[in-house]
């Protein structure tokens, strides 16, 4: 035989309607559920709530069913079991006839309206227009009845972008004036890959919140938890929750790990909140909201949900294709950077320090750096051409004399322009790719060579004689035409 009494703990009367006894559950309910407690902080308390919602869980599963209701009643003594005796016994010599009595006819509420709310997701133009309006004026808080807060804002994004920024900066003073290594190329190059694939996505990010009519935001109304990101809306019932819970991580102000975990029946929902005192508060407000439509249905005001679904007509809409627009923030992005990368370093034709080594690399000079070796007019053009990957120091002497008459720097892939006296010169250049001042030039792998030929250069009025010369023009160099030399007979009665 039960003990508790269950009138007793909901507050009602042992001959209360079953609408009164919903009513009165729900309001308790309300007032001792153990989501009002920090099961950290208020330990004693939060246990408690879950006793005594419990017993009140246990009297409501009673007192809602008929028959239990009707059974508990008679074990308790409010009321006698019709099989006991009857009243018939008493009045058997008699003939009675019980006048039938019309019941009220029941009143069609109509079916349960909550149970027509339903989950779902749309991209933000293909919602109903008076719905995108509706969202719109929740945006700028001409809607009273909402709780909303910033699930994500671009500060964060921009200083992420501006990180891609930063490191073409440093990669182009770090390309100036310096030619990498194989391994010193092989970092950036990495390092530029995954940067840009990190950083990418915030870039991306930011042009599509730009594009979006939509805050990113969370709302909680009467009737749904909304979330809108990047013109893509989602939403969920307040109803049909079976468990609420808040995961942290260590720190309070934790980006990565503080979620809200909302489970349905048919699917569980996770929410990014941070701090977690926000997602306290959204846990309060989908509370009071739920009790609110409990309280409306237990009164069978229905009219309270049908007037407050907006998304009655809303009908679900897959977002487009999300590996696509994920492969073009990454790849995008890096495509252009890796470009980027590709042009720095075709265009770096410096030297990278060989620190530990006998001779030391030094800042390549710039293309065309010149030394002239006499005074006078000089009018008679000379074009100088230097095939890629290597650098050249061009020595221009006179035929007879063999005294320097100019020497010219030239760098991999690109051509010099210069004026020469009128007179027969010839032509020897050291070639290499790291240079290490004007005494070691191109260090112990640099080559030497000289140009067999002996150029004439003039000029008279408008008229001038000059040459277009190829440095180490493999054709000429196969023909004999160009002969590689020694270090010591490109220096003799040479100087830089």
């Amino acid at each position: 035989m039960p003990t508790k009494d269950f009138y007793g703990l909901l507050g009602v009367q042992p001959d209360a309607d079953s609408a009164e006894i919903r009513k009165a559950y729900i309001r308790i309910s309300r007032v001792i559920h153990p989501d009002r407690f920090d099961p950290q902080k208020q330990k004693e308390d939060w246990e408690q709530a879950n006793r005594m919602l419990s017993e009140v869980n246990e009297a409501w599963q009673t007192l809602k069913d008929p028959q239990k209701r009707e059974r508990y009643d008679v074990q308790k003594g409010f009321s006698t079991p019709r099989s006991a005796f009857s009243t018939e016994d008493l009045f058997s010599g008699f003939t009675y006839q019980q006048q039938p009595q019309s019941a009220p006819e029941p009143r069609d509420y109509g079916p349960d309206p909550t149970r027509e709310l339903k989950s779902g997701q749309s991209p933000f133009t293909l919602l109903p227009s008076a719905l995108q309006k509706s969202l719109l004026r929740r945006q700028r808080g001409e809607e009273e009845d909402q709780y909303y807060i910033n699930t994500d804002q671009p500060a964060h994004h921009y200083l992420k972008t501006g990180l891609i920024l930063l490191w073409i900066v440093i990669l182009a003073f770090s390309a100036l004036g310096r030619e990498w290594s194989t391994g010193l190329s092989l970092f950036f190059g990495i390092a530029t890959l995954l940067i840009t694939i990190y950083f990418s996505r915030h870039l991306f990010w930011l042009i599509r919140w730009n594009r979006s009519p939509l805050l990113s935001r969370l709302y909680i109304t009467p009737l749904y938890i909304i979330e809108t990101n990047l013109g893509l809306v989602r939403w969920w019932p307040v109803t049909g929750i079976e468990d609420i819970r808040i995961t942290s991580g260590k720190k309070y102000y934790s980006a990565r790990d503080t979620f809200l975990k909302l489970k349905y029946a048919s699917e569980t929902v996770q929410l990014n909140i941070v701090p977690i005192q926000l997602a306290r508060n959204c846990v309060h407000m989908i509370q009071q909201y739920r009790s609110q439509v409990d309280q409306a249905m237990a009164e069978y005001d229905y009219d309270y949900v049908r007037s407050s679904d907006d998304f009655k007509h809303a009908q679900t809409h897959l977002p487009e294709d999300l590996s696509k627009t994920k492969y073009a923030s990454y790849g995008i992005p890096a495509l252009i950077m890796m470009v980027a990368f590709g042009f720095l370093f075709s265009e770096n034709r410096g030297n990278e320090p060989q620190i530990g080594s006998r001779i030391i690399s030094q800042m390549l000079p710039h293309n065309g750096s010149q030394v002239n070796y006499f005074d006078g007019e000089a009018r008679a053009p000379l074009e100088l051409h230097a095939e890629k990957h290597r650098h050249f120091l061009v020595r221009i002497k006179h035929e007879q004399s063999g005294f320097p008459v100019k020497t010219v720097f030239v760098r991999s892939g690109n051509s010099v322009s210069t004026r020469l006296p009128d007179g027969e010169f010839t032509i020897s250049y050291a070639a290499g790719n790291y240079w290490y001042g004007s005494e070691d030039m191109f260090g112990p792998r640099g080559s030497f060579y000289r140009d067999t030929r002996v150029y004439s250069f003039g000029s008279s009025g408008n008229e001038l004689s000059g040459h277009l010369i190829n440095l180490a023009d493999s054709i000429r160099l196969a023909s004999g035409e160009i002969l590689e030399i020694d270090a010591n007979e490109f220096q003799s009665k040479n100087r830089y």
